[in-house]
């Protein structure tokens, strides 16, 4: 008896490889419910069926079955994928390549990603014993070829341990053979292991291959197989089995941490038994009194009532002296003294006896079983083996899938058999989870949906496969479920796809339109950035703004809303005006060109942006202002706390409205060397405002000097456009506001910025305390040196620029210097005029992604 309490145990992943192409839990559980036989012809790149097959089990040299369960293509493997060379693979043995596949597929299945194992103490438990490829290798006849690899490639530890070696995992990695007992043994001592603490998580399962014929003779020959190449479990028919091939893997961990992450629960593993037969007329022989003995530990180990138990999924091999041993074992542990019926089935009726395997198919059968509430139906069972007597003992044998009966929503339980034929006997008892069907996601709107894969042709075959996956009429998963699980719940590889939609039908439709070779905005296709750490976050100067900016945002996104109204309490304390309201207005009423409500709308837009830029895991390595941008890009780096920057926007727009038609600005083709001379001689009336690209300035200045300067460069056809604004930013006019601006805004002190700012002021990093007010006035006043800025960060290895702020003015600008140091690199806006907002953020969400 246990003497003390312990945490069951959690399934939270499986993946397979199972004869009747089921290749996912989902197929696994159709094949089985659909009632089909998976065996089949022995395929002819396993041996000379022909030569080698004799009814007569007798004959010698020769195999008395002709059918088994197989794994189509089992010489595949994507060994690019695990990072394994051609020559190394070609040396391993299938059952590592089929269990390193399904490994990745059971965390998939798990919505655990590869660095979420990486370095953490995950167990490795794998029951195997067929060594057909090794022995294959290590003839004399291939002595010639033996290398480097191959003993690695064929030693059935190293099935275990190249699970834990690629994974990066600290745990116990342990491979073992009790024959067909090994995999249950498996996911009993993966339980021990988490139990006693050697590990916090586990793979268990086995593998199993048919590759030569000589243990099928060996197996024939000890009258083992079944003449008719069926499964008749519990049958009167029963007269063998037949040999299977495939893979089976389970992911766990403790059930209150499973609940606490979130994860999906197929079943919940309450408790487990092994024993041995000892010593029986034969090695081979089973012991009815072991058996018993098995299933009372297992039942007393998980503190469950065997009188509770609903289904056995038996070891049912369609013996004919086995099964009623092994029925009425159960029958009098289970079956005593009940007044319902247990059911008792066995999966090798549909994909026969995978042997160290078996055990893991029919643990997984179960927990599907139970997390569906289905008591599966078991096929080739018409009359029942007369050795067992099915109503004393309580049992029988379900043909049909029925509803698995659960009395006022009690815990359903269920156990499963293993035996060894060497006498290594395993039971382990499930229950089912009731929070297993969790309310799914509804919630409507754009979302982001990534698919990733280790190559082109990789990301071609998976999007077909999601095309095939969004269309299916069976999917009953969530729109929003989907999204969410591709971004957080499973591994990013290098080739990248990110798409925008707000349907299953939209995402479908986009993705065929990707492998159409066609282009959306919603559709960013890449190959992982190593540099994608290196972002700026760009804050746009003064020109973007619009009447209509923002408003999207502001009615159906819950943060960027929550900030917006943050500010405009912030704000109401220093203006008479309403931010929200002045976002509100239509384009007739709205004052958005005014200095004093153009520059503190842009500053809170951009801060909601910065917001949600970081709620999307996005944070910058280096911030950089555009003039008024320089506000925002200080309270980023840390440098201005919000009270401060909210005082500084205010004064800074209040001020400068006062200069409001002293001027004009004029956007210029040119260089910042080239303008100096257009202006040299003038440098009083008019003064370079702006340096926004390696050919592109802004002059500020005089109104009629401005337009003298516009009409001469216009007749030398030289670029030159009046920018639409009342002020001439960055000019002498300026100069008069200098007093009001240092009074207004008194003294303040600034911190240490926790990332760099680049500032425009200079064109360089400026430390955060020398942000002071006299700071700003310079940063009116002054040329904005933005060219030199974002040189200065590309020159620091900076290459991927998110523009903050309602629309993108500086992406030409900085891709021109990128352009003209030779660095490829990325420049995203983070909104576009009159676009949908949200479609727009999300695509640019997906392109840093890609």
């Amino acid at each position: 008896m246990r003497k003390k309490k312990r945490e069951p145990i959690a399934i939270i992943g499986m993946g397979c490889r199972y004869p009747g192409d089921a290749n996912t839990p989902e197929e696994f559980w159709d094949l089985i419910i659909d009632k089909q036989d998976a065996l089949g012809a022995i395929p002819a790149d396993r041996w000379d069926l022909e030569g080698l097959f004799a009814p007569e089990w007798r004959r010698a040299g020769k195999i008395s079955v002709d059918r088994g369960g197989f794994i189509k293509n089992i010489d595949k493997f994507d060994a690019g994928f695990f990072g394994i060379s051609p020559l190394e693979a070609s040396r391993m043995d299938p059952q590592q390549r089929m269990l390193l596949e399904t490994s990745y597929e059971t965390i998939e299945d798990a919505g655990l990603s590869m660095n979420d194992l990486n370095g953490t103490r995950t167990a490795v438990f794998i029951g195997i014993s067929a060594h057909d490829y090794g022995d294959l290798q290590n003839t004399p006849q291939e002595r010639v070829n033996i290398g480097s690899h191959t003993n690695v490639g064929s030693a059935l530890c190293i099935n275990a341990n190249r699970i834990s070696y690629y994974y990066n995992l600290k745990g116990p990695s342990i491979a073992l053979d009790t024959a067909c007992s090994s995999s249950l043994n498996a996911i009993h001592m993966a339980c021990r292991s988490i139990w006693e603490d050697d590990a916090d998580m586990a793979f268990a399962g086995g593998v199993n291959s048919i590759l030569k014929p000589e243990p099928q003779m060996g197996f024939s020959k000890g009258g083992f197989l079944s003449p008719d190449g069926i499964c008749y479990s519990f049958d009167e028919r029963g007269n063998g089995y037949i040999r299977s091939e495939g893979a089976g893997l389970i992911f766990m961990k403790r059930l209150e941490q499973a609940e606490a992450d979130g994860d999906k629960i197929y079943a919940v593993i309450r408790g487990s038994a092994v024993n041995q037969d000892g010593a029986t007329k034969g090695i081979s022989v089973p012991n009815p009194l072991a058996q018993e003995a098995l299933l009372s530990l297992a039942y007393v180990d998980a503190q469950v009532d065997p009188h509770d138990v609903g289904y056995v999924e038996a070891h049912g091999t369609g013996t004919f002296v086995g099964d009623p041993i092994e029925s009425n074992s159960i029958g009098k542990v289970i079956g005593k003294n009940r007044n319902d019926n247990c059911y008792i089935g066995s999966v090798k009726s549909n994909i026969g006896h995978l042997e160290p395997a078996s055990g893991i198919a029919g643990l997984s059968k179960l927990a599907l079983a139970l997390q569906k509430g289905i008591i599966p139906p078991n096929i080739h069972f018409k009359k029942g083996n007369p050795n067992i007597a099915f109503d004393e003992l309580k049992l029988k044998v379900p043909t049909e899938a029925l509803k698995w009966p659960s009395k006022n929503g009690d815990t359903r339980y269920g156990g499963v058999n293993s035996f060894g034929f060497g006498g290594s006997n395993a039971h382990v008892v499930l229950s089912d989870h009731k929070s297993t069907q969790r309310e799914a996601n509804n919630k409507e709107g754009l979302q982001v949906c990534t698919i990733s894969a280790k190559s082109p042709e990789a990301l071609q075959s998976l999007t077909e496969k999601y095309i095939k996956f969004l269309k299916d009429k069976k999917n009953k998963a969530s729109f929003s479920d989907i999204c969410s699980f591709t971004a957080t719940r499973q591994s990013h590889h290098d080739n990248r796809l990110s798409v925008v939609a707000e349907s299953k039908r939209e995402l479908a439709k986009s993705l065929k339109i990707y492998l159409d070779g066609e282009s959306l905005t919603e559709i960013s296709e890449g190959r992982v950035n190593e540099l994608k750490d290196k972002i700026v976050f760009i804050f746009s100067g003064q020109g973007p703004q619009w009447w209509g900016m923002g408003r999207q945002l502001f009615e159906t996104e819950p943060l960027f809303r929550e900030w917006i109204e943050k500010l405009d309490g912030m704000l109401s304390r220093h203006a008479d005006w309403s931010l929200i309201k002045e976002l509100k207005k239509t384009e007739k009423t709205s004052r958005i060109s005014d200095t004093n409500i153009a520059q503190p709308a842009i500053f809170a837009i951009q801060i909601a942006l910065y917001e949600m830029w970081k709620a999307m895991g996005v944070e910058p390595g280096a911030v950089v202002g555009h003039s008024i941008g320089e506000v925002a890009a200080g309270y980023a780096s840390g440098a201005l706390t919000l009270d401060q920057a909210v005082l500084l926007i205010f004064h800074r727009s209040r001020v400068q409205f006062k200069a409001t038609d002293k001027g004009r600005m004029l956007a210029v083709g040119v260089s910042n060397e080239e303008a100096k001379k257009i202006i040299k001689g003038q440098e009083d009336k008019v003064s370079i405002g702006a340096v926004n690209g390696p050919a592109m300035v802004a002059l500020s200045g005089d109104t009629d000097v401005i337009e003298k300067i516009s009409e001469e460069l216009t007749e030398r056809d030289v670029f030159n456009k009046l920018l639409v604004v009342n002020v001439p930013f960055h000019s002498h006019h300026m100069e008069p506001l200098r007093a009001e601006l240092l009074k207004s805004l008194g003294k303040f002190k600034t911190a240490d910025t926790k990332i760099p700012f680049y500032s425009t002021v200079e064109g360089k990093i400026v430390r955060g305390k020398k942000l002071t007010p006299e700071y700003w006035f310079r940063n009116v006043r002054e040329p904005v040196y933005f060219t030199s800025a974002i040189a200065a960060q590309i020159e620091d290895g900076f290459d991927t620029f998110i523009e903050l702020g309602p629309h993108p003015v500086h992406a030409i600008g900085v891709e021109d210097l990128l352009a003209e140091k030779k660095i490829k690199g990325l420049v995203i806006p983070s909104l576009r005029r009159k676009e949908d907002e949200k479609r727009t953020f999300l695509s640019s969400v997906g392109m840093l992604h890609a």
